[in-house]
């Protein structure tokens, strides 16, 4: 894999001042899940490659698991685990998960650390958009360096992860993925706006704005926070 891009500045996007408290994190158990006080804290607005699980459900681990997971746990290290909690408008996830923007003491984002160093892409949910400018230009950051899971992805096209084109789709691409493709017909519903690209259908909900939509959308990238068998419609955001 190619080195790390550098450090992360402080001033920029992810700047805060609303820090609502300082905790000591005993550990991450992925590249986007700290315990702090023995409670899971899903790092939002990003989204870590998957580490391979056998309880329950045999799920497979996703490229870079492990790595993303120790990069982490050292980024954390070397701040003596001492985080800034701060929350944004959905602080709990479909799985009672407390949601938070983490910062260190010099004002680093961890999120934007991860996305910067390609350990992680930029996925926004629950209406937790506070920070979502900086984490997909730092997401972009990654993509230009091809970091990490850009390296990846230009190396191994056809694992399609993190990303893959509309046109080459197949039933084996499951877990979050970024679609790349050309939106040919925009319709709407009551709640979302539906893209359709070549092979997929996209929902995004109106609740990202027609504004954003508008513009973002013009890329013709959408990044799905769910993926369906038939491949027919999933729940997006434009990026």
């Amino acid at each position: 894999m190619q080195t790390m891009p550098g450090t992360v500045l402080a001033a920029d996007a992810c700047n805060t001042n609303q820090v609502e408290l300082w905790v000591k994190v005993s550990y991450a158990i992925s590249g986007d899940t700290v315990v702090i006080q023995g409670q899971r804290v899903r790092l939002a607005g990003i989204q870590a490659p998957e580490l391979e699980r056998k309880e329950k459900f045999n799920t497979r681990g996703e490229p870079l698991a492990k790595e993303a997971q120790t990069f982490l746990n050292k980024l954390l290290a070397n701040n003596d685990l001492e985080v800034g909690i701060e929350y944004d408008t959905t602080k709990l996830d479909a799985f009672n998960r407390t949601m938070a923007h983490l910062f260190f003491k010099d004002g680093t984002s961890v999120q934007q650390a991860m996305l910067k160093a390609g350990f992680a892409v930029a996925r926004t949910t629950d209406d937790n958009i506070k920070y979502a400018q900086c984490y997909y230009q730092a997401e972009q950051t990654a993509r230009t360096g091809q970091f990490q899971l850009w390296d990846f992805l230009a190396k191994n096209p056809a694992v399609h992860y993190p990303l893959v084109k509309s046109s080459e789709i197949n039933r084996e691409d499951g877990g979050f993925k970024i679609i790349q493709g050309k939106i040919e017909k925009v319709s709407k519903s009551g709640t979302n706006y539906i893209l359709n690209m070549d092979t997929t259908g996209v929902r995004v909900s109106k609740k990202i704005g027609i504004n954003l939509t508008t513009a973002l959308c013009k890329n013709s990238r959408v990044k799905p926070s769910k993926r369906v068998a038939k491949l027919t419609f999933t729940k997006a955001r434009c990026i």
